[in-house]
């Protein structure tokens, strides 16, 4: 859009980029944070402690739309609203206004809002145009088998633009988190001194703001066609959706549940079927470790 070129106009994409924020978080008086994932969502907690008055735009009705349900939507949107910081729902920016440094934002209903800062939280992009020329397979990512291998000898990919074969899922897989990229890293290692290892490893992934707890356990974006089991907490702000494609646990969102980050990572492990436990799963009082083979 129109303005993205002026100061205080910030992307968290690169390492100079995040300093970048790190610099001018001191001097931030009002803050627009665009986007309804983990970006925004940290982005936004960081300006909202550094004091600034905060506003997160999101083009969707409910923030982390569709990967959140309404119910997780709702409590994580609840407790962002508690600390003051705004969010404007179905919202786009048409315009960034300033002469040097930022000065505004205009949406496309033409409302204005004042922000000498803009963080845009709008979606990983992973960088494989060098790769076109190369002879190594691409698509969304750099395509890579169980071991990370991809399809030229003596070469392997790690990190958040591998696109590989994921064994326990049974399907190809692309996560951008730091824990999965530590652990490709390592099993590529290992492969590169003829140790064959296959990456047999459910990533997760948490986030803590707003006095929120946010995990995403194995992949919560299934291409096969899944259903969705919800496990309520004991608390109110306490809310699972656990994703089940063929019988098994694929995936799962906590909302403020991490305790029971760790039998879930074990259940998707171990491939363990679950066709007959969806009562099981849904009840909060019910310990998921003995659903674990021992």
């Amino acid at each position: 859009v129109p303005g993205v070129e002026l100061k205080g106009v910030h992307y968290l994409r690169t390492l100079d980029q995040g300093k970048g924020i790190i610099e001018s978080v001191s001097g931030v008086k009002k803050a627009v944070a665009v986007g309804g994932g983990f970006i925004s969502f940290e982005m936004a907690n960081m300006m909202h402690l550094s004091g600034a008055e905060t506003s997160i735009i999101i083009r969707e009705e409910n923030f982390w739309e569709p990967i959140l349900d309404k119910t997780a939507s709702e409590i994580v949107e609840k407790a962002i609203e508690a600390s003051g910081v705004k969010i404007l729902r179905q919202s786009e920016i048409a315009t960034i206004n300033g002469e040097d440094n930022v000065k505004s934002v205009t949406l496309k209903d033409g409302t204005e809002i004042e922000s000498d800062a803009v963080i845009c939280g709008i979606g990983a992009y992973c960088n494989i145009e060098w790769l076109k020329e190369s002879g190594v397979n691409i698509d969304r990512g750099v395509l890579a088998d169980d071991h990370l291998a991809t399809n030229i000898s003596d070469v392997w990919a790690a990190g958040d633009g591998t696109q590989f074969s994921d064994p326990i899922l049974e399907e190809e897989v692309q996560l951008g988190n730091w824990v999965n990229a530590q652990e490709q890293g390592r099993v590529v290692g290992l492969n590169m001194v003829g140790q064959k290892t296959p990456f047999t490893f459910v990533s997760f992934y948490t986030t803590h703001g707003f006095d929120v707890s946010i995990t995403f356990v194995g992949n919560v974006r299934p291409q096969k066609e899944f259903k969705t089991i919800v496990r309520h907490g004991p608390a109110d702000n306490q809310h699972a959706q656990l994703l089940i494609v063929n019988d098994e646990l694929v995936g799962a969102v906590l909302i403020n549940l991490t305790p029971i980050m760790q039998p879930i990572s074990k259940i998707i492990e171990q491939n363990i079927k679950v066709d007959d436990k969806e009562e099981l799963l849904s009840n909060p009082n019910f310990d998921l470790n003995l659903l674990l083979n021992k």
